[in-house]
């Protein structure tokens, strides 16, 4: 665990502000939820909470059934990094950080169609991998983002309607369901 230097007081409600210096860090926003747990060392631990995480099963049939049904290949991630993979190496992209270019479609809330020229990296760090066609849809719960399923290919397929109209289908579903345990 790294050392900020940072040091605050609990006040009498029992609360605590983390600085703001650490919430840019670990991309916390206002209203955002975060999990407080203690590790093996009794230390307390203030995560960023995923809504999806603990999915990651149903995420990972989610993409192999919309896998078989489109012909391309699908990540679904949540907002920070890729929780599961149909079509490709799963070695290459569970759980790897997306994008800056995936997370700020994933902000904007539509679904895009990106030809050759426009698409972007999905992961971090793979900056040279283009792809012929990407579709990027967020996943909304309650008006929030929480991430996105993309469909992507090599191959020279583009995505049409029919592949928009069945990854907005599948990312409205998401969103419902998964606002719908959490609430």
């Amino acid at each position: 665990m790294k050392a900020t230097g940072i040091v605050r007081r609990i006040d009498d409600l029992g609360r605590i502000v983390v600085p703001k210096e650490i919430r840019r860090i670990l991309k916390i926003e206002e209203n955002d939820p975060v999990e407080i747990y203690t590790n093996e060392n009794s230390d307390i631990v203030i995560k960023k909470y995923s809504v999806l995480s603990g999915w990651d099963n149903i995420a990972q049939q989610y993409a192999e059934s919309l896998s078989n049904s489109t012909g391309f290949s699908v990540c679904i991630s949540d907002n920070e990094k890729v929780l599961a993979v149909s079509g490709v190496s799963k070695k290459v992209f569970i759980g790897k950080k997306i994008d800056s270019g995936i997370t700020d479609i994933i902000k904007n809330g539509e679904t895009v169609i990106l030809s050759a020229n426009d698409t972007c990296s999905i992961i971090e760090g793979d900056e040279n991998k283009r792809y012929n066609t990407q579709l990027v849809s967020p996943i909304l719960s309650d008006g929030k983002a929480i991430g996105a399923i993309i469909l992507f290919t090599d191959n020279d397929i583009n995505a049409g309607d029919a592949e928009r109209k069945i990854v907005q289908s599948a990312s409205d579903f998401l969103g419902k369901f998964l606002g719908n345990q959490l609430n």
